[in-house]
């Protein structure tokens, strides 16, 4: 992070006494560079960034927003909080190459159409974003991410602003991480397990351009005040290999979850005949319940992210289970009956009812979840309330 800063102070000094003489000779370009995904979770989404060229000095830099300090003082509890904070650095354009020909991820150069003031204009925003009261920035991946900062920017500079043509606001925030999670399944349920139901609703294309791709196709469309396209050429400067599956799990989610619930459904089997149940099996599930449970419920009630706080996934993730874990493993190995098991199974059957009935998209691997739940409080139902010889429960 220091070299970074020093490097953009040194890089900032350079080019300011230079440009605007530079750019009146028509020596300046500027440009868009689209980052296509890559393996790493914080880069499967792409990257944007801006390309500064001086052909008469030979200066040839990137901004860019996307830089962030993972060793700052509890950086992952701010980054689930929504108070990660990132900044503008600028760095040499061969570096910024090395490190994406490094990562095998294609890399796009718009080549941005504007006149002599407009590139003045952008250097001047540029410059000031980036002095070192003003660099860092609230990120916020919907809203305030690398690519909106970049646009916004850009649009700052252009003359009577820019227009982009206009499209259908029929995807949402959800659909748009699915195509760029589809190569990680484990990612996307994941992030389908974070979100609710407000990043369900469709959205406008402005929002849509939160994406890298979504604003390099956008922009190729766009343009500027006196109707002149905002981008003059487009072009790959670095052709990568694409993106692979990330994930070294051995089964996609969906048949890992319904493989958990036929060994939940098969133990709870065996526990009635043998006339008691699995308690480790419960403390392993119900203990995963109530941690997930307890993400859940930070985002939902604490986060100020975008969207996690519409996520119906707490009626059936949230803490209740860890609070009663204690409670739910004693009763299991005493064989006495306890209330939670009716209290789960009612609430589990109603979370399963209404789950494909609400405006939320619920990834399918959180039916067999639910049903492996349900089972083991079903068996203990069954074990508490039908007759059967090998076991007499008392009431707790």
């Amino acid at each position: 992070m220091k070299k970074n800063f020093f490097l953009s102070i040194l890089l900032l000094s350079a080019l300011v006494s230079s440009l605007r003489a530079s750019v009146l000779k028509d020596s300046v370009e500027f440009s868009i560079l689209t980052c296509h995904p890559s393996s790493e979770i914080y880069r499967m989404f792409g990257h944007t960034a801006i390309r500064y060229q001086n052909f008469t000095q030979k200066q040839d830099v990137v901004f860019n927003f996307g830089t962030f300090d993972f060793s700052a003082p509890n950086f992952l509890y701010h980054f689930v909080k929504g108070e990660t904070d990132y900044f503008l650095a600028c760095e040499d354009f061969g570096q910024f190459c090395m490190l994406y020909t490094y990562l095998g991820a294609t890399v796009n150069q718009q080549r941005l159409n504007l006149d002599d003031d407009e590139k003045i204009r952008l250097w001047n925003i540029l410059a000031e974003n980036i002095r070192p009261e003003n660099r860092t920035y609230r990120y916020n991946y919907f809203f305030d991410n690398c690519t909106t900062r970049a646009r916004d920017r850009i649009e700052d500079s252009v003359e009577g602003g820019v227009t982009y043509d206009s499209a259908a606001d029929t995807l949402s925030f959800r659909q748009i991480v699915h195509q760029y999670t589809s190569s990680a399944p484990w990612y996307s349920f994941g992030i389908d397990m974070m979100l609710g139901e407000e990043a369900d609703r469709p959205i406008a294309q402005r929002q849509q351009m939160f994406a890298p791709q979504y604003f390099h196709d956008a922009a190729n469309k766009a343009r500027k005040g006196n109707g002149k396209p905002l981008v003059k050429s487009d072009e790959p400067i670095l052709l990568g290999d694409g993106v692979n599956e990330t994930s070294s799990f051995p089964l996609p989610p969906m048949q890992a979850a319904w493989i958990l619930f036929a060994t939940s459904l098969a133990l709870t089997g065996i526990g009635i005949r043998r006339g008691k149940l699995f308690w480790w099996w419960e403390l392993l599930l119900f203990g995963l319940q109530g941690a997930a449970g307890v993400v859940i419920a930070f985002l939902f009630f604490i986060s100020i992210h975008p969207t996690v706080g519409s996520n119906w996934m707490i009626g059936m993730l949230n803490p209740i289970p860890l609070v009663m874990l204690p409670l739910i493993v004693y009763c299991t190995i005493k064989q006495r009956k306890t209330y939670y098991h009716a209290y789960n199974a009612v609430a589990l059957v109603l979370f399963l009812i209404v789950m494909p009935c609400g405006g939320q998209y619920f990834h399918p691997a959180v039916a067999p979840l639910a049903l492996s739940l349900l089972a083991i409080s079903g068996g203990h139902l069954f074990m508490a309330y039908v007759p059967h010889k090998k076991h007499r429960n008392d009431k707790t």
